[in-house]
């Protein structure tokens, strides 16, 4: 009998627990994920050596695994209704979390190795993104939150992101680290009662069950599914975790109610990808000191405000095709000074100059929104000055002091 022909007989089992809907759209998703690891994942996946976790396969086959438990007749439910259970859990995970003097965690993700925290490819290949936080008598402790290409520093007072490629400096006074990352783990505990309060609210998404590892060791395993608010042809569907339908499957150890994995599935047009996933977790750890203290690069280039310029009215009566095409026509006669009006930072990278420097636009096309972003996307067709061609969209906003057209991305 075929794997996922044994788990759907067994997972039906667990309809009573949940409820029929519930446990069948679940385990369709969960059916779904096994038959796409026994194929290689789109875009490669590194190999990681877990500190406390198990077979990533294995893993993804929860449901099978927890079943046959069930099939031997051992009883591995939780002892609740799914509203207390999925919910009490999280409450204890978040009281568990809060508890710990410092941790550290690493995750891979979909996304680029220099973008923000939050970009999600289905294609991209993993990057790697480790979180540190050593908790003190402050609310929010001190922090530090890294990928390749950037990297954010709390040393108890005031947060500090680095962007290494573009040498450039964003210091503010906000201490969360949700202002770079909504769902950021370094604040695991906020995010485990969030989802305490969603299993009260919405049961109907929720199941749990427990399962025993490789080891020997209880696991309680909760799954969710989470529904896009983004219409499924916005230009911003899947490009982040909460633009997508996803599963997420939040593994726990049965003592301690610790976090021990994490994994988030896209549902995307007939395939489950696996776009986040959790590698290791130390927890009460000894942390270098240095690591809340973040040594910046000579000539750094820090962000700021966007400034009311003596001819401001004249950007701000400009359309967003006209603000594109005024970007891209400083770029192409490497006017930096102009550019800069369109940036909120005190200069121009190097490499944006080396990149953008002589570009020839080929085409632009009509500004379009979308949901949930309070700025325009601009299509364009640019020949860089290297010789290659790029097609992308040229994202920008205007909702700062100035009221004119900044950069935002998509270059």
């Amino acid at each position: 009998m075929k794997p996922e022909k044994r788990v759907e007989e067994m997972v039906r089992n667990l309809r009573e627990s949940a409820g029929a809907e519930a446990h069948d759209r679940i385990l369709g998703h969960l059916l779904g994920v096994l038959k796409q690891h026994t194929k290689p994942l789109a875009g490669g996946s590194p190999a990681f050596r877990r500190t406390v976790m198990r077979s990533p396969i294995t893993r993804l086959a929860a449901a099978a695994i927890v079943l046959i438990a069930v099939a031997l007749s051992v009883s591995f439910l939780v002892k609740s209704t799914p509203t207390a259970s999925a919910a009490e859990i999280f409450y204890q995970a978040a009281e568990a979390m809060n508890r710990l003097t410092s941790f550290h965690i690493q995750v891979r993700m979909r996304t680029p190795p220099n973008d923000n925290f939050n970009t999600i490819g289905l294609d991209y290949d993993f990057t790697t993104i480790d979180f540190w936080k050593q908790n003190t008598d402050d609310e929010w402790g001190k922090w530090r939150l890294e990928e390749p290409g950037r990297v954010v520093v709390m040393d108890g007072r005031t947060s500090v992101m680095l962007m290494k490629n573009s040498n450039t400096v964003h210091e503010v006074q906000d201490r969360n680290p949700e202002r770079y990352w909504k769902e950021c783990l370094v604040e695991v505990d906020k995010v485990m009662a969030r989802e305490a309060r969603n299993a009260t609210e919405h049961p109907a998404e929720f199941t749990s069950y427990r399962e025993t590892s490789p080891e020997g060791r209880e696991v309680i395993v909760v799954a969710v599914e989470m529904k896009s608010k983004v219409p499924p042809t916005d230009h911003l569907r899947n490009k982040y975790i909460e633009d997508s339908d996803h599963l997420k499957i939040y593994r726990f150890n049965a003592e301690t109610r610790l976090l021990e994995d994490l994994e988030i599935h896209v549902h995307d047009t007939g395939r489950d990808v696996l776009v986040f996933q959790l590698v290791a977790a130390e927890y009460n750890t000894n942390l270098d000191p240095s690591l809340f203290a973040l040594e910046l690069p000579e000539n750094v280039i820090r962000t700021k405000a966007m400034e009311v310029l003596p001819d401001n009215e004249k950007y701000e009566q400009m359309t967003p095709k006209e603000a594109a095409e005024a970007f891209f026509a400083a770029c192409a006669e490497e006017n930096w000074d102009e550019l800069l009006k369109y940036l909120s930072q005190t200069d121009v990278p190097q490499r944006l100059k080396d990149y953008l420097g002589k570009v020839e636009v080929v085409s632009l096309g009509e500004p379009f929104q979308s949901a949930g972003y309070p700025g325009w996307f601009v299509p364009y067709e640019i020949k860089l000055n290297s010789g290659h061609t790029k097609k992308h969209n040229l994202a920008i906003r205007n909702d700062n002091p100035a009221h004119r057209f900044q950069l935002d991305g998509g270059i």
